[in-house]
């Protein structure tokens, strides 16, 4: 009996042993997740994990963190999007800051802007070399893309796939990163007898920032415009402080937040043709004001200046310039 037990006493360390390292290894391949699978089932890659909700992608881990209250630093030009004695402007990420949308004017492309995409592996490596978005483009003009968070709707401008108006947005959609967008169509209740231009995607649960020149008594001045989403569409858009104003206020860029809002203005005050401006709320309440915008000096120059989109951490803002003759793209990032 005693010399039973001992060797069941050893047969039961050497099977804890052994379960020991089974879970070491099961834990440094990536099984310890609680998912049952059948011997010898392949693990399945990043790639292949469900589509995440559209708007709750998280942005991806890096160098981040900075004090929101200074200002950013001198607005530096995204070289990798940007093409000599062209235009390459209004750039957008999605939320990670992986991929990059933009319009360009560049040599090679099928109308008179058109829709271009950039990607990196992370926010803190180089851009690969820009792609057209052909599906897309048309021989009139793509301009002001705007990606949802997860980058599979796509929101722009458009001259060409308009149904009224000068300017239209449309958008388009995909399944997965990996497919071309379909063909885009017009939002119902964006469209205008003027121009609609700049969608900024909010969110599916937000709704759609936009630039317009409805309501304008000479169809010359623009004005910011928020639409709510509505049984598959949008609310008719109204005014973002239920105002509008005769300064010609385009291209607004939102935090994530909601609270901060940047955009470009020829309001006096400024530095030049058109300047960055901002103005904040203290909540999203319904009866949250805005309040007085102000010129954010350090991001203006002589010549117009677009912001573009503005990172989850409001430590990076992207924006578009005419300061050194072409136009082009930017980041002015706040320092730690």
């Amino acid at each position: 009996m005693v010399a039973s037990g001992g060797m069941t006493g050893r047969i039961r360390f050497a099977l804890t042993i052994a379960a020991g390292a089974l879970s070491a290894c099961a834990a440094v391949l990536g099984l310890e997740d609680g998912i049952e699978r059948e011997a010898g089932a392949p693990i399945a890659p990043p790639d292949a994990a469900p589509d995440a909700a559209r708007d709750a992608v998280t942005p991806e881990a890096g160098p981040t963190g900075c004090d929101v209250s200074k200002p950013f630093g001198a607005p530096a030009p995204l070289s990798a999007l940007n093409v000599v004695a062209a235009i390459d402007a209004h750039v957008r990420f999605t939320a990670d800051e992986r991929i990059a949308f933009f319009q360009s004017n560049r040599s090679g492309g099928v109308g008179q802007n058109d829709l271009y995409t950039a990607t990196r592996l992370t926010r803190a490596d180089p851009f690969g070399a820009p792609t057209s978005l052909a599906p897309l483009n048309t021989i009139f003009e793509e301009r002001d893309p705007s990606p949802s968070a997860d980058g599979l709707s796509l929101y722009y401008t458009s001259r060409g796939k308009s149904l009224v108006g000068e300017f239209g947005i449309v958008v388009a959609t995909r399944a997965k990163l990996t497919d071309p967008f379909g063909s885009a169509v017009s939002v119902a209740g964006l469209k205008s007898t003027g121009s609609d231009f700049a969608p900024y995607d909010l969110g599916a649960m937000v709704g759609v920032l936009l630039s317009s020149t409805r309501g304008s008594a000479d169809g010359g001045v623009s004005n910011l415009f928020v639409a709510a989403p509505i049984d598959g569409g949008f609310a008719s858009p109204t005014p973002y402080d239920g105002k509008t104003s005769l300064s010609d206020d385009r291209f607004g860029a939102m935090t994530a937040d909601r609270l901060t809002l940047y955009f470009s203005s020829s309001r006096a005050g400024g530095k030049g043709k058109g300047d960055v401006w901002v103005t904040t709320r203290p909540s999203t309440a319904a009866q949250s004001t805005w309040s007085t915008p102000v010129a954010v000096a350090e991001l203006n120059s002589a010549d117009d200046d677009f912001p573009d989109w503005v990172s989850a951490d409001r430590c990076r803002l992207y924006l578009t310039s005419d300061r050194t003759g072409d136009r082009d793209v930017y980041v002015a990032t706040r320092t730690p």
